[in-house]
């Protein structure tokens, strides 16, 4: 529920107006659209503006869902599979060169996907650079 809060915020607002489970507002004003920059980094979730100019490494994250909200720009983005030469890059952070067996999905203007953690994902193709907020939310252990 935290995840939608914070993605219907992006999808309907010019600016972001987060609620924290304290019940303090975060507001953050218009990034630029032009670099790479941290919006906002909470231990429950952060917001970050992506430029991708190409494609990427496959990437699985542990415990961390990602939602995906493309601004601008078009690519390729495959999910599931399997990671061909898999690297444990930090705790629960998995890198590699490409997925096999994954599925696509071709991402432009508008597009949101979320993608749970645990799940391998990677953007083979860019056709035009990719701008897109993404927003990431840490599992909590139950209580």
């Amino acid at each position: 529920m935290r995840a939608y809060a914070i993605l219907m915020c992006f999808m309907s607002c010019s600016v972001v107006d987060a609620q924290t489970q304290s019940g303090v507002v975060t507001y953050v004003p218009a990034v630029p659209l032009d670099k790479r920059s941290e919006v906002i980094a909470t231990s429950d979730y952060s917001v970050v503006l992506d430029y991708r100019p190409s494609p990427g490494r496959a990437e699985i994250h542990e415990g961390r869902t990602q939602i995906f909200h493309i601004l601008d720009g078009a690519g390729t983005l495959v999910t599931n599979g399997s990671v061909i030469a898999p690297q444990t890059i930090g705790p629960g952070e998995i890198l590699g060169t490409a997925i096999e067996s994954g599925r696509s999905y071709r991402l432009s203007k508008g597009d949101v996907i979320v993608v749970p953690a645990g799940t391998p994902h990677w953007f083979k193709e860019v056709e035009s650079t990719l701008v897109y907020y993404t927003v990431t939310v840490t599992a909590r252990s139950a209580p």
